[in-house]
């Protein structure tokens, strides 16, 4: 069973990818003895690792263990957009209306049918193209993928420190339990802040449209902007629900097996102090919100069919006006 330290690696090249592109994450120098910014000079030290972790996976996925697994997938789609955006601008910058560099007189001579034309100079190129690749870099790493990092993060930590104290001795698998409640306490605080409204808002909403995009007007879509469709579409229903919200659930579950367990241990029965301390505990929750709502076995199926219906429903609508 992989536990949190085989997982630094994947965590360790996720921060330094989105340092390049503009996200400003820090680590730990043990040298320096304080955090410093994920420099260049990492990647000697981090991409070995990450090799060796990629190929680790096909056996947890064997033996069931899919947190691995996720970290890399989420590794590689979440920065694919991204990448695809830059090569678009660079390459194709009058083949998406949103970005800045479409604007440009070269862009309306080819008269695009949702062109926006501000009239810019054309000795303004160059800046609006640095403009766009930051924004496409800087907008989709914070949004979609700096907010779900933290997430999968914090739960996967809570759910490693479960994992490795549940077979423990009666006292000390109840004091790690009861460590896990501060930690889960922790993550819900951070994640109400920002993470959560940001993925529930945003990251449905960009699957939802990416996904009504792709099946509704494919023909209208140039191959680049088809492309970054297709894997925000992916990353933000499949990828969100199935491996970020399954984190969550998946907390939720080891939880009450862990206090399951403990009603069949005779120690725990007959010490007073242990069954009060027992008492005292309760079911690890991701909370959504402060209404008590929170994330539990279900919830991945019911974001992921709330995605799927408001895409029929968009597509129904469409078929109707035509």
């Amino acid at each position: 069973m992989p536990t949190i330290f085989d997982y630094l690696p994947i965590i360790r090249a996720q921060l330094f990818i989105k340092s390049l592109f503009v996200c400003n994450f820090v680590t730990w120098s043990r040298t320096k003895e304080r955090f410093v910014p994920i420099f260049w000079n990492n990647v000697k030290h981090t991409l070995p690792l990450v090799i060796n972790s990629i190929k680790s996976t096909l056996s947890d996925i064997a033996n069931g263990e899919s947190g691995r697994f996720g970290l890399c997938l989420g590794l590689f789609t979440q920065i694919t957009p991204t990448i695809l955006q830059t090569l678009l601008v660079v390459t194709w910058p009058c083949a998406m209306p949103h970005f800045l560099r479409s604007t440009f007189p070269d862009c309306a001579a080819k008269g695009s049918e949702f062109l926006w034309d501000f009239g810019m100079s054309e000795d303004h190129k160059w800046a609006v193209t640095i403009l766009d690749i930051f924004a496409a870099a800087y907008g989709t790493n914070l949004a979609c993928v700096a907010a779900s990092f933290v997430f999968h993060c914090g739960v996967t930590c809570v759910a490693d420190h479960l994992k490795r104290t549940r077979y423990s001795l009666n006292f000390q698998s109840i004091m790690a339990y009861k460590q896990a409640q501060i930690l889960t306490t922790a993550v819900n605080n951070i994640n109400q802040v920002g993470i959560l409204p940001i993925l529930i808002t945003d990251l449905t909403w960009v699957g939802i449209t990416c996904f009504y995009a792709v099946a509704a007007h494919n023909s209208k879509l140039s191959v680049p902007a088809l492309m970054i469709a297709v894997v925000l579409a992916v990353d933000c229903t499949f990828a969100t629900s199935f491996v970020i919200y399954k984190a969550g659930a998946d907390l939720y579950q080891l939880s009450r097996d862990v206090m399951q367990g403990w009603r069949g241990r005779e120690a725990m029965l007959r010490n007073r102090y242990l069954r009060r301390m027992k008492a005292s505990c309760n079911v690890l929750k991701i909370r959504i919100g402060n209404s008590g709502n929170f994330v539990e076995k279900t919830t991945p199926l019911i974001i992921f069919q709330f995605s799927m219906e408001q895409v029929a429903s968009l597509l129904l609508i469409s078929v109707k006006n035509t």
